[in-house]
């Protein structure tokens, strides 16, 4: 049954993958002359597409918990509504946030959209992802899966090294594209040689968030097994307006 679910899961970080793409896309497509008209044309794009993320990661999560513990896979049929959109910004308005980002710096344009875009998509799944597993008594912990692609920064390598209580796992910074997976048996975590962790933080210069930020893993660095027990506990954690 592991193997089923570890394909489900990349299964869903693939579906995911293509809403944004498909979502990026379509923003950067549109014709940006006037700013009122360019909003009227992307924000609903961004809301629809998170409304999307929302429903597939409902029907992910039940699914998976229902494979792993032989029970119910029927989604729980989430009100997108309620998890999209400024709620999932903290109370900052889309137009708002896509306004800026379209006004930014000449030459930063672009690269600004694809970083917003890709963070309303991470944040739609985390909403849906607290809400989902907040009421799952199946849910006995988490962990974050790194990204696929072929790289992660050493931030979120250090991140997925552990089994967490929260489902408050990402995301951890700007364009994170890290999913949570709910652990439906006991939270144990594979081992991982203490050697990694401690090349890792020399590569980086620190264990610390800023410095873990810009230092990128390639997937092939990547040890077979991570273990809590090796760990340290001196990661920051950074609270932001928006992101949480």
């Amino acid at each position: 049954m592991a193997a089923e679910v570890t394909r489900l899961q990349s299964a869903f970080q693939a579906r995911i993958a293509r809403r944004r793409d498909l979502l990026t896309t379509r923003v950067l497509a549109a014709p940006a002359g006037d700013l009122d008209g360019w909003l009227a044309e992307v924000v609903p794009l961004v809301l629809d597409t998170q409304r999307a993320v929302v429903a597939d990661t409902d029907a992910f999560l039940a699914l998976d918990a229902g494979l792993a513990t032989g029970t119910d896979t029927r989604p729980w049929g989430l009100d997108a509504d309620r998890l999209v959109g400024r709620v999932a910004r903290r109370g900052t308005f889309l137009e708002d946030v896509y306004a800026r980002t379209l006004l930014a710096t000449a030459g930063t344009t672009r690269v600004r959209l694809e970083r917003e875009l890709a963070t309303d998509v991470t944040l739609a799944r985390r909403e849906a992802t607290w809400i989902h597993t907040a009421g799952d008594p199946r849910v006995v912990g988490h962990r974050r899966v790194l990204s696929p692609g072929g790289k992660n920064c050493a931030l979120c390598v250090v991140a997925s090294t552990r089994t967490y209580r929260s489902s408050d796992l990402a995301p951890i910074h700007s364009h994170c594209g890290c999913t949570t997976q709910p652990v439906y048996g006991p939270a144990t975590a594979p081992t991982v040689d203490r050697a990694f962790l401690d090349d890792l933080y020399a590569r980086a210069g620190s264990n610390r968030y800023g410095d873990l930020r810009t230092l990128q893993v390639l997937d092939d660095e990547l040890p077979a097994g991570l273990a809590p027990a090796t760990v340290p506990r001196a990661v920051a954690v950074v609270d932001t307006a928006e992101l949480g």
